[in-house]
């Protein structure tokens, strides 16, 4: 059990990772937007912005579907 509690909050940190990777690449976007008016810079900073929340869509369906299959080998060794 205790393997599976590492799992867990190994999860749960990979989540965080993706969360403070895609809102620092928001930020980032965001601090273009305030110093740079340039076209190609304000492109640049929405493709940031896109970047950033697929990064944490991502991380939220990858925490969500590891969160499964670790209650499910869970489950499958609690039976055995």
């Amino acid at each position: 059990t205790l393997a599976i509690e590492r799992t867990r909050l190994a999860n749960e940190r990979t989540l965080l990772a993706f969360f403070r990777t895609g809102l620092s690449l928001i930020v980032t976007a965001l601090a273009i937007f305030e110093f740079k008016e340039d076209p190609w810079y304000m492109r640049s900073a929405w493709g940031l912005i896109i970047l950033g929340a697929a990064v944490i869509i991502f991380g939220v369906i990858s925490y969500i579907i590891t969160k499964r299959r670790i209650a499910n080998s869970y489950n499958n060794e609690k039976d055995t």
